[in-house]
């Protein structure tokens, strides 16, 4: 099972580099992580945020998922080439919910996920 969410980053070309990263710090306060797990139902990142919801603290309706998915979710890998990674992969899952071999569209969807890595 997948863990985590999309990330977000400060690109070096980014012009407002310094109100960039005001934004990230603001939004991973673990008041407004919880805020945005009370409003949409998503399990928070951080047991500190975790504590402050309604659902996922301790004894909340929901813990159990939480503590679920801290014991055996997969953190995607630390590699910038996970958007390459990520994309390969969801094509190649639809590609093979269309009609394609599996064994073949996986070994090619390797082989470009491997290539794409290679070429860093």
């Amino acid at each position: 099972m997948g863990g985590a969410s999309w990330q977000w980053a400060i690109t070096s070309s980014c012009k407002e580099q310094d109100g960039a990263r005001k934004y990230l710090e603001f939004s991973l306060n673990p008041k407004y992580i919880a805020q945005f797990s009370n409003k949409i139902g998503l399990i928070p990142a951080t047991e500190e945020a975790a504590a402050l919801t309604d659902k996922y603290k301790q004894g909340g309706q929901l813990r159990m998922f939480a503590d679920y998915s801290r014991k055996f979710a997969m953190v995607r890998p630390p590699t910038p080439a996970y958007p390459v990674i990520s994309s390969v992969f969801e094509k190649a899952a639809q590609d093979i919910m269309n009609g394609s071999a599996v064994k073949a569209r996986l070994d090619a969807a390797v082989d470009e996920i491997d290539a794409n890595v290679a070429s860093r």
